[in-house]
């Protein structure tokens, strides 16, 4: 199952952590969601373009977020 290295941000704020192995998006909420946070949004930089995920959006919304976010891949997350 896909985790995160780092410190939870508090509830409304964002914060830059890193995955701790490769990562689904579904299981990067899960982790949260075990850490006490409810994911808002995960974001990471490819090649110089921004990738968003916004949980519960309509899949078309999360069409060019990653399949799967290899190993030590920095992202951010906006919890509430």
């Amino acid at each position: 199952m896909g985790g995160f290295i780092g410190t939870p941000p508090e509830s409304g704020a964002i914060g830059l952590l890193v995955t701790s192995e490769e990562s689904l998006p579904s299981e990067l909420v899960q982790a949260f969601e075990a850490a006490g946070r409810t994911v808002e949004t995960i974001g990471v930089l490819e090649q110089g373009t921004w990738r968003l995920f916004v949980q519960g959006a309509p899949d078309f919304v999360n069409a060019n977020f990653p399949a799967v976010l290899p190993a030590t891949t920095p992202f951010f997350v906006r919890v509430y």
